[in-house]
Parts: C-alpha cells; structure tokens; sequence
C-alpha cells in the first residue's frame, strides 16, 4: 500500500499511460470473472437476466421486456452488445431487429449490480440491487420513465423467480448525499460513505462506465479529487469513460448508528447476513479514526496482483476482518456465531453437483477444519431444516442478543461523539419503530420468531397440560402426545390457553394436521374448546406469518387490523352451576346480570389482535372489573383505527357450556353500542354498563378512553350529581336497568338546557334535574298536585337564572324564552317513557308566598338570611334557631296553621360559590338545587316539630 499524502503537499504523480491501462484491465478482468460466476451461479433459464440487463436499458423494443414508453431514455455509454446477447434477446423477440448505429448521445452512462453477486455468499435465492446511472441532465419526466421501465424489467425477473430492486440514479445525486428515500432495499440518508465503501469492494459494472475510483491508487484517498482530475486533464481518461462517486479517504462517525439501526431492521428478513454486516460496523467504530476499509484493502490487493479466489472475494475478506476483531476482544460467543453465520450463508456450495463451485467449496472445507468442526457438526448445521422448535428459538435469542450487543456498542460510540446524526429524522423514526416492534417486550406482546430466522417451525405431535398452584393457573407446551409421559423441559409457558394457541399459531407451530392432546391435569371440557379456538384462530388470521410492515405503514403510529375476543376459554362452569341453570333462565337472561341475583356469566376474556406493525398481543381479563377493563380497551382500539380512517372488526367467540354462544353475542353487540356512541371525534360522552351488580362507566376524556366502577345504583346516582367541566352526554347499555327511569332521564339531555322529569308514584314525585353542565340532581318529595310541584320549581329555575345573569335572559322578561324543558315519566311496558308537560306561568321573583335565602360570606363563616313576604331574618339576630323562627312565621300565616311542606323560590349562594358570568356549559344549577334541598329539609324539620308540639321546641340547630 502507497502512503498517504501529507495534507498540503502536491497531488500524486499520475502514472505511465502502460500502468493505467494495465490496472484497468486488471479490475475488467476481475470484474468479468464475478460476473461469469454470477450467472453460472444461476439456473439456465435464469441467466438470460444477467445477459440482457444492459442490452434492455441500450434499446428500447416494443417486444423486448421492459418497454413502456417509444420516447423512453435508451443507449448504454461504452457499451456494444455481443453477438451471443443479440441471439438471446432474438429469442425473446424472434423480429427484433438490432442494427449498430450511435445514438445522439447516451442516456444511461452505466449499470452495476452490488451486494453478493459474484461472491462465495451467492445463491440461486439471492437477489439483485442494480444501480442505474443516467445523465445527470435527464429531464424529470425522462426519469420517470426510466424509473417504469425498470419497473418493468424487475417485473420480468419475478416471472423469472429472480428479485432485482433498481435505484435510478446520478453519480452527483450521490457524491452529494441526494439519496433515494428510505425503501425496503435502500438504507436512504443513513450510511452514505459506508454504502460507497460497500459499493467499491462489491460492485460489479454489468455495462458501460466503471468507477474513476479504480485509477485511483490506494494511500491517496486524500488526494483523490485533484489525483482523479489529473487524470481527466491530461487524458490518461477520455471523457466519458468513467463515472465518478467520489473519493473515500474516511468514514464519518455520525454515520454508523443509522447504519447498525438499518441493518438491525434488514435482521428480520436475513439475520445471518445482517449480523456480520453490523459486526462489521462495530470493527469499523472499534478502529475509529484510523479506520481500514475493505474497499481499500480490495484494491491493494488487485493493485498488487493478488487476484486469487480469497483475496478478492468481497465476503469472505468482511468474514475474515470480523473474525479478527472478535478473536481480538475474546468474545468466543459471537464468534462462534459469526462462523455459523458465515457457514449459513455460503453453505450452499456443499450441495452442488461435484465440478460446480470446486474452488469455493474446498474453500469452505478448510475454514471448517480450521474451526474445528467435525463433519458430524456440519451435517448437523446443513439440516437447519429439521432443528427442533428449542433448539430455533434458542439460536433466535443468541442471535437477537448478538446483534443488540453490537447495537448498543454503535449507539454508545455515537453518544461519546455528540455529533449530529447523520440519519434523517423521519429514517431514523421509521427504522426504530421496525426494530421496536420486533424486539420491544411489552405486556401481552407474543413473541414470534421471523422467517429470516427459519422458514418451519411445525410440529406433527404437540401436548398441553394445565398447571395449577395455588391461586395462579399456567399451560405448559410439550412435544409428542404425552402417552409415554413427559420428560423434556417444555418447549413454552403461558398464563392462559388462548395465549398458548396463539403463540403456536402464529410462529406456525400448530397447523391444520398437528395432533395437539390435553395433559394429565387438564379436565376434558376445557380441551373440548381446544380445537375449537385453533380453529378460531386459523380462520381469523390466516396468514399467522406475516410480511413484514411496509414502509408506509411504519411512518404512522401502530394501528389494530383485525381482533378477535374468546369468552371463557379454559375457565370451567361454576360447580353449582347446573343447578342454578332454571334459577338463571326464570329471571332476566342478559348474560352480564343472568337470573334474579344478577350473576355476570362472563368470567374471564382473552382477546387477540394483530395492528400494522405486525406485532401480535393477547390480553387477558377476568371478573366483573376485567368486562369494564377489556371494554375499555377495545374502545382504545377503535379509535385508533378510527383516527387512521379505517374499521377494527370484532369477531367474538364463546364455547364454554354455561351460554358461552350467548355471551359471546351479548358482548360484541356490547362493543358495537359502544363504539357507535362514544365514536364522536373527541365526544366528552359517558356510557353506562351493569356487569353483576356494580355498575360501570366508559367514557372519553379528552379523545382518549377512561373507565371506572361507580358502584351500586347509590352510588351511580352519586356520580351523577357532580358537576362537570363541560357538557357530557350519557348512553345507557340497552340492559343495563330496565327498572330504572336514568336511560329515559338521560335521553332527554340537551347542552345548556335544563330538563326536569318526575315520576309520580303513590303519593311521591321522584324528581330528576339535569342543568345545563349535565350534573343530575335527583329528590323524592311528597306530591299533592302536578301544578304547584312544577310551579315551585319553575319559578327558582327562573329566579336562579336572572341572578346568574344579572337579567339580561330573564325569561318573565321574554328575552331568550324559557331554558329548562319539563316531562312526566311513565312506565309502560318495561320501561320508561318521557310525556312532555307545560309548567303553569310564572308568578313574578316576588309576591306573597315567596322565600328567599341570601349567603353572605363573613370572614370564615357563612351567614344567611331568609325573606319570607318582604320579612328578613337572619343568622345574625337569630343564630341556631333561625329554622325555627323562619318555620313558626310561616305556619302561623298559613290558613289553619297546616304543616304542608316549605319551597324556596329563590336562592342567593354569592357567600358561598364564586359568581361566574359565563355560566353557559357549567353546571351550576344542580349546586343551587342541592343547597336548596338541604336549606327545605332544615326548615320543614323545624316546621313538622312545631306542628307536632304547638307551643314550640327551642333548640333546633341550623347547619349550611
């Protein structure tokens, strides 16, 4: 190797015309024996790819493949066909007619085909990268032509069971870093300098210009813009017999964390190919600065006449460096990895026919007795196919451990650099989501061994045992039918059976014919529905190994395709269940409150779904809380998918003996309901669902799915009477309480509105508010008449929304008409209807009869006054016994002194709660209501004792 020149000293002395032309013929020549072994390599049938691919982009036939435009860019530059590929291309098209004439100039100036063509790693199941160069002042439209024919001829090679992947390009797109946009064979703006380097040691021109960068003698990469101008200046070049990518005298650091993140996601489609080539990065960042490129050490060899089989080929020397870095450092674990991924991917040559590939496989043939492998070893390595499920999954592990071992060496020596990274945002997002979601372990995540690791995992003979110990219940997953008992460690664990099916049905462990039989402590019913989930399963999800994502899938957020939910898999019928089955079936028949007791028969779910990222989960839930849990979820699920414009079907599936059809129909009818409420972009709604005797609400905050359990019907009731930030309406299950007048008092809801219902029923009035925020008042008074019940109520709606907004609405007033809306509940048949009803006119703020209470805030205490017929009184001249005096005033001004009950028409509660004058869409109204019940309940308290005891009881207390 020439050494490198000095930074500022003159360029190189070009050599003798004899030497350049002598190194170019030398790289010709071994670029002609690569290609050669690159189509020997190949079937017959398959050769013609090699041989026309220059020939198609040189002409442009109608008959020839790849045509798709007359006016499509053509003429390869120093190229000329050879008799035997005129033939060929006869054969496709027995009229072509090729007649030699120079184009006015040539649109394509080379095309070269890089990775392992012409290498050890070669194979008939290889594909192709081809880089097209055009003319850099190709007009756009041309290009895109271009781009359809290539297209075109990739299309060609599938029909010939070939994969080719073309990247149009200018050789000054690349020097300046205009990369094609990340794709499934490009690693976009991640590794630009280290894809030269691979380019320069792999490339093979299949026709037209070669690289400048071969004239350039090794030890001047330094050099290497003013040595390569030399060149063209004093026409040791003619113009246009080369193509320049530029020079390579180093690799800069920022590059190599995108390098090792694509390489981590080409892992999944080829592992053994990805992990020497990110061992190869960590060799490359452990010799950081003074890195020696393989591109480099490539042309010394040929420069230096050392053209033999291992000296040039580009694999085995990147095998060979590993393999010194790793001996190096003593890390014998990865090492032994790196050999066997080596063997894996030139293992090949073992199986040709004897004379194909001798040199390659003697080659093989020593490295392994240099290893040290017997040929018991060998034989055992070849038949990857026949590797038992542990011995594939333990080899995944190694592998996956191997290569985020390097990862985390590569992310470590960018992070010590602090330099930018030279990875676009957008590649980097897009290649880590690939890699988190094949490596991430998340809760429920099912663990899936790709097909780059093994393309059969099946096994004939499989058996399931259930394991109980103590409280916690687990399936173990043995191989063969379990007759002879159980000896090997099993082959998986998991908590549940469907999480078990799943994860053989998606590695493609169990298919159609694999025999699967219950363990020695499984009852027979559970096993019953074991066939019956695979096949649940299988017709589901079909395809269990997937693609992998697509690119465009990546740049979104995961998002869920299909799902599917089971009802009581695995989890036997109650033990008096038998029994209670007339018990059940007499009363109401809703499987989440089955029978008089209300019994929710759905006791545990599993559910499975597959999103766009290929990841795989099962959940599992269990109990009345673990319906609610699982609901929420899928609502989660849904609007994800909602959120990316498509649908999240639900399949569900019961096969338990106790209604396990029925269930399984009840919840998805559940989910729907659900989903067709709560789907309102960003909706605030609530929906309420009965499981057992609790209930349950779903609702969604902010765009995004919240639950809690709210308890009895109390405790419902409860909940409903806070006020909230914003208007919210509330959906009922259609069983959730068909007793219950909420779903009907609910329905009524209107944003900004009050609505008041009653229930008349022996001699009560069940009252219900819902204000303007949608917080639910609720009261049970004594009814004498529909008139004056309606009428108290609708002169303090009133009286409270002037306060409140100071006039400017008042509806005696006729401003805004009235706000609050009035019903009258009936119950026919099984429910609740709403009757609307007209309150009788309101009678003025003030006037005979008329009680007013005002709040007033002194210091830390709060003190009232009540005005009864233009009286005052109040706490400060009446103290505790306020009620009291306020109760006697009253029953003496009434005809006969009868103790009918006391309303108040008008509150005042500015002591106590904040004035708001945007009032609008805040509950408000029920707070005065409250205060307005609790006020009545002390006074009519007051009132009854002094009807009971005429001459009055002192003492009643007075509490606010």
């Amino acid at each position: 190797m020439a050494p490198a020149a000095a930074p500022g000293s003159p360029a190189p002395k070009p050599l003798a015309a004899e030497d350049i032309s002598g190194i170019r013929n030398r790289f010709l020549a071994v670029n002609r024996q690569r290609l050669l072994q690159a189509e020997q390599a190949l079937p017959v049938r398959q050769r013609i790819f090699l041989e026309l691919l220059p020939f198609l982009f040189h002409v442009n036939h109608p008959m020839l493949p790849g045509f798709s435009a007359q006016d499509c860019p053509m003429g390869l530059a120093m190229y000329t066909p050879s008799a035997a590929t005129i033939a060929s291309a006869r054969r496709i098209a027995r009229s072509f007619d090729y007649r030699r004439k120079a184009p006015r100039q040539f649109d394509i100036e080379a095309v070269y085909l890089m990775g392992s063509a012409g290498t050890i790693a070669y194979s008939r199941h290889s594909d192709f990268d081809i880089w097209l160069c055009h003319r850099p002042d190709l007009p756009e439209e041309d290009i895109d032509k271009l781009r359809d024919k290539a297209a075109l001829v990739s299309a060609w090679a599938r029909e010939l069971g070939l994969e080719a992947y073309f990247f149009v390009m200018t050789a000054a797109d690349f020097r300046a870093g205009r990369l094609t946009d990340l794709s499934h064979e490009s690693s976009g703006t991640a590794q630009r300098h280290l894809l030269l380097d691979e380019f320069y040691r792999t490339a093979l021109l299949a026709g037209g210009r070669y690289p400048i960068w071969w004239l350039v003698p090794p030890g001047t990469d330094e050099e290497y813009t003013a040595y390569t101008r030399r060149l063209t200046e004093q026409r040791f070049v003619k113009s246009g017999e080369t193509v320049d990518f530029g020079g390579l005298d180093h690799i800069p650091s920022n590059e190599f964390f995108g390098a090792s993140l694509w390489q981590l996601y080409k892992a999944m489609d080829s592992p053994y190919k990805s992990i020497l080539k990110i061992l190869l990065l960590e060799t490359y960042a452990a010799e950081y600065p003074e890195v020696a490129l393989l591109s480099r050490h490539y042309k010394q060899n040929i420069y230096a006449g050392r053209v033999g089989f291992a000296d040039i080929d580009p694999y085995v020397q990147l095998f060979r460096k590993v393999e010194r870095h790793l001996s190096a450092g003593g890390d014998h674990e990865r090492l032994e990895l790196a050999r066997q991924a080596f063997f894996h991917r030139t293992s090949h040559h073992f199986r040709q026919a004897v004379g194909a590939d001798d040199g390659k496989r003697d080659f093989l043939a020593t490295v392994c007795r240099e290893w040290g492998w017997g040929e018991d070893h060998v034989r055992q390595l070849q038949a990857r196919g026949g590797r038992r499920l542990e011995q594939v999954m333990a080899e995944r592990n190694l592998l996956m451990n191997a290569l985020m071992t390097s990862y985390r060496f590569l992310s470590g020596f960018a992070r010590q650099r602090h330099e930018i990274m030279a990875i676009s945002e957008q590649d980097m997002t897009v290649l880590g989501r690939r890699l988190f979601a094949a490596f991430e372990r998340k809760a429920g995540k099912v663990q899936r061994v790709f097909e780059g690791f093994v393309q059969d995992l099946y096994e004939p003979h499989l058996n399931i045992e259930e394991v109980v110990n103590g409280h916690t219940v687990s399936w173990l997953l043995y191989r063969g039918g379990g007759d002879d008992g159980i000896t090997d460690p099993p082959l998986h664990r998991a908590y549940t059976l469907v999480e078990m099916l799943a994860w053989c049905h998606f590695n493609g462990v169990v298919q159609t014919t694999t025999q699967v039989n219950a363990g020695l402590h499984s009852s027979p019913g559970e096993f019953r529905e074991l066939d019956a989930v695979r096949t649940a399963l299988r017709r589901h999800f079909p395809q269990q190994r997937f693609s992998p994502p697509t690119l465009e899938q990546l740049s979104r957020s995961a998002c869920p395709v299909a799902a599917c939910l089971f009802i009581n898999v695995g989890v036997p019928p109650p033990e008096d269940y038998a029994r209670r089955l007339d018990a059940l079936r007499s009363g109401h028949d809703d499987p989440l409150n089955s029978g008089n007791a209300r019994t929710n028969l759905i006791r545990a779910l599993d559910l499975v779904y597959v999103t766009t990222w290929q990841e795989v989960f099962v959940f599992h839930y269990a109990g009345d809380d673990g319906v609610r849990d699982c609901l929420a979820h899928l609502l989660a699920l849904h609007r994800e998918a909602s959120r990316q414009g498509t649908l999240l079907p639900l399949e569900t599936f019961g096969f338990s003996a106790d209604r396990g059809m029925v269930s399984a129909t009840r919840f998805k009818a559940l989910y729907e309901d659900i989903t067709a409420r709560l789907d309102g972009g960003g909706s605030r709604g609530r929906f309420v669902v009965k499981v057992g005797n609790g209930y349950h609400l779903l609702a969604m905050d902010e765009g995004k799915p919240a639950h809690r359990r709210v308890g009895d019907y109390s405790g419902l009731l409860g909940y409903f009477s806070r006020p909230t930030p914003d208007f919210s309406p509330v959906y009922f299950d259609r069983y959730a309480e068909a007793d219950s007048p909420l779903p009907s008092v609910f329905g009524s809801h209107r944003r900004d509105g009050i609505t008041f219902l009653y229930f008349p029923t022996r001699g009560r009035a069940y009252i219900y508010v819902l204000d303007e925020g949608g917080a639910l008042f609720h009261d049970v008074q004594p009814l004498h008449q529909e008139a004056s019940l309606l009428a108290q109520f609708s002169r303090f709606f009133d009286a409270v929304d002037y306060r409140e907004t100071a006039g400017a609405t008042f509806t005696g007033m006729g401003m805004d008409g009235p706000r609050a809306r009035y019903y009258r509940l009936e119950h026919r048949q099984g429910h609740f209807e709403r009757v609307a009803i007209k309150p009788p006119p309101a009678s003025g703020l003030t006037g005979r009869g008329e009680l007013q209470v005002i709040t007033e805030r002194i210091g830390d205490k709060t003190e009232l006054a009540i005005y009864y017929d233009d009286r005052e009184f109040s706490t400060l001249d009446h103290g505790k016994a306020l009620f009291e005096v306020v109760a006697g005033h009253i029953l003496q001004r009434r005809n006969h002194c009868e103790p009918y009950p006391i309303y108040i028409t008008d509150i005042d509660l500015a002591g106590i709660i904040p004035p708001d004058r945007s009032r609008r869409g805040h509950s408000r109204t029920a707070q005065y209501l409250r205060y307005k019940k609790r006020i009545e309940r002390q006074l009519n308290n007051a009132l009854q004792a002094l009807a009971e005891r005429p001459e009055g009881a002192r003492g009643a207390n007075f509490e606010l």
